[in-house]
């Protein structure tokens, strides 16, 4: 099976991804050593320090410490059967690296040398005409050479990897019905959906606090059209769970407020779930059937 590697290129917050993609290239920093020198390194006891005591490195002042040499042989040893990508335009960039590691020439900044790879069958696709959750691949990966795994992002990573172009994707994902749309997008999308059930079927509003991922207890903040507080927690663990502790300790902070516990696959009886609404994907789903207009939303956009 293939694997998913982003590729960032970026040096002093400027970005180099549409000059290499362009030029048929995808590359990295990491020092002032050249092509010939990582070989040599690779021979070496020692490559870290080998790299390290280049005297050109030495003119850099700084070390080759061992997770950018990680990072250096992660970049190397990406096998053409992989897929490499990156975004720039507002579109998402995928091709096969298929070359040693060599010299650019074009990019050399204050002594740190760019390395490449060759790169081909290449193929892009428009964040603009795909559903608004493959937005979130634009901020994927934390390093500049990193694999998304199989679950979540990784899993629209994937999709695209193996769909031909934007109209494969949108026929793809016409196909799909409610329980596998939900189960296809992962946590964020999930968190995003029932905030949309809350808006339209609570009549919702979010009060400026970007809740998911910030606060422990809370996904959701806000309140609804008469004046009530709203607070949710969205899970989206396949399986029934127990209701978090935490979650039901904040129930009992917050006795006047409507509370929501948003669990996919259900929630277990008793830990406190009569403290909170308990909305898992079979309510949503019915929801979606009511509202056939955002379910078309969440599966393509049209150009």
């Amino acid at each position: 099976m293939p694997r998913y590697w982003r590729i960032r290129m970026t040096w002093n917050n400027r970005s180099f991804e549409k000059e290499s993609w362009e030029r048929d290239e995808i590359g990295i920093w990491y020092g002032a050593w050249s092509a010939s020198d990582l070989r040599e390194a690779l021979a070496s006891p020692t490559p870290v320090q080998f790299l390290t005591d280049l005297p050109a490195q030495q003119k850099l002042g700084w070390v080759i410490r061992p997770v950018y040499y990680d990072t250096i042989t992660r970049f190397r040893n990406i096998p053409e059967c992989d897929w490499v990508w990156t975004c720039f335009d507002y579109q998402i960039h995928f091709a096969h690296a298929y070359s040693e590691i060599a010299d650019d020439p074009h990019f050399d900044q204050d002594g740190e040398r760019f390395k490449i790879r060759r790169i081909r069958e290449k193929k892009s696709f428009d964040l603009r005409c795909l559903p608004d959750s493959f937005l979130l691949l634009t901020s994927a990966g934390r390093s500049n050479v990193y694999e998304l795994n199989a679950n979540g992002l990784g899993r629209l990573v994937a999709f695209l990897a193996d769909s031909s172009d934007q109209d494969e994707v949108t026929r793809k994902l016409s196909a799909l019905d409610m329980t596998e749309i939900l189960n296809f997008f992962g946590p964020s999308s999930w968190e995003s959906v029932c905030e949309a059930y809350l808006i339209r079927k609570e009549g919702f509003l979010p009060t400026g606090l970007h809740a998911g991922g910030t606060l422990k207890d809370f996904d959701i903040v806000g309140c609804d059209k008469m004046g009530r507080r709203v607070l949710a927690q969205c899970k989206k663990d396949a399986q029934p769970q127990a209701m978090e502790p935490t979650f039901v300790q904040a129930c009992e902070a917050f006795p006047d407020y409507r509370l929501f516990y948003f669990a996919y696959g259900g929630c277990l009886p008793g830990n406190g779930t009569e403290k909170a609404q308990v909305v898992d994907r079979k309510l949503i789903e019915q929801w979606l059937k009511e509202n056939q207009d955002y379910f078309q939303w969440l599966r393509f956009k049209s150009c």
